[in-house]
């Protein structure tokens, strides 16, 4: 996807906000860091990193070349975002039956638009997962996380802290990037939960 698609989707997720961050940063990404988007962008700013095929051919060789332990903390990650997903829902709809909003419906509402957000759509989309769209998860997780290794390799010093930011991602997954996100954890602002994975 060019970064003007990316942008178009990032908007279209809330098209009603009157300020969308992250569709911004993205936009502005070749005028303001020129230096990091030479390396992550092609000259028709098109993203660098990712699969340049099918990515259910890249998929099926992560599957059969993945260490097996990387395979199977992926696999629990997946169920644990599931099983995130299903008790936020759990947790929101009781709070709305006492008509007490609380706790679940802010942790709701912060990632409405996010990663977190889509995992409670995936899991609400399909409540009776199958194995088989299990191990896709996982293997799409697999694929996300080591995405985000290899993005750190090629530009040292990203604000991974961000990735800590409430809604922002499951926490499940944001358990398995803590060793990116407690790396430059002091710099983190408020709203940010840097605190470690137990």
């Amino acid at each position: 996807m060019s970064l003007e698609d990316i942008s178009d989707l990032l908007r279209a997720m809330n098209p009603t906000a009157a300020a969308n961050p992250i569709a911004s940063l993205v936009e502005t990404t070749r005028r303001d860091v020129p230096e990091f988007a030479d390396v992550v962008l092609t000259d028709d700013s098109y993203l660098a990193i990712g699969p340049v095929r099918d990515a259910r051919d890249h998929l099926r060789d992560l599957a059969a070349t993945a260490p097996l332990q990387d395979l199977a903390r992926a696999w629990k990650t997946a169920e644990g975002v599931r099983q995130w997903a299903l008790d936020l829902c759990v947790r929101v709809e009781e709070e709305l039956a006492a008509g007490q909003l609380g706790e679940a419906a802010l942790e709701s509402m912060n990632g409405r638009y996010a990663m977190a957000g889509l995992a409670v759509l995936s899991t609400l989309k399909d409540r009776d997962r199958s194995p088989a769209q299990h191990a896709l998860d996982a293997l799409v997780l697999l694929y996300q996380l080591g995405e985000f290794h290899r993005l750190d390799r090629l530009i040292p010093g990203c604000q991974w802290h961000l990735l800590a930011t409430d809604g922002l991602m499951p926490p499940p997954v944001r358990e398995q990037l803590q060793d990116l996100i407690s790396r430059d954890a002091p710099h983190a602002g408020p709203g940010v939960d840097v605190r470690p994975a137990s």
